[in-house]
């Protein structure tokens, strides 16, 4: 996984709703430091139709490019649903942004994949000669879960 996080946050560096005036950042971690490497300005008024959300999210999908997560305050509706249809991973937050909290959303986010794969590996086989088996009654346990 790449150390790579979108914020949204205010003019004071809090963490705030898309529907402020706010920042979009991208911070990688460069060494052991995390560093701002793009931002970009967006104006989403509180009354604003949903073809302009849908417009506004999809600017801010393409900035992201590669960045899966992203942390703001709040968001709900579209948005969030736009988003998450599109395999982001969205952390809630408040206050503002530390490194601490960057460290903890990558950490988190590396042992939620992990556990994924190593449950996936539970019930996948390869048997060989691009041939695979699915153990369906293990796959339902493991996804109770």
């Amino acid at each position: 996984m790449k150390d790579k996080i979108a914020v949204i946050v205010n003019d004071n560096g809090e963490l705030t709703e898309l529907t402020d005036k706010c920042k979009l950042k991208i911070i990688v971690k460069k060494e052991n430091e995390w560093e701002v490497i793009n931002t970009k300005d967006i104006v989403m008024d509180s009354d604003i139709k949903i073809n302009n959300i849908r417009k506004i999210i999809l600017e801010i999908v393409d900035f992201l490019d590669d960045c899966k997560i992203i942390v703001l305050k709040n968001i709900l509706g579209i948005g969030y649903h736009m988003l998450d249809s599109l395999n982001f991973i969205i952390w809630e937050s408040e206050g503002i942004i530390s490194q601490e909290l960057l460290n903890d959303i990558i950490s988190e986010e590396s042992n939620r994949s992990n556990s994924l794969k190593e449950k996936k590996e539970s019930y996948i086989k390869n048997e060989g000669n691009n041939n695979y088996s699915i153990d369906l009654i293990e796959a339902l346990k493991t996804n109770e879960n």
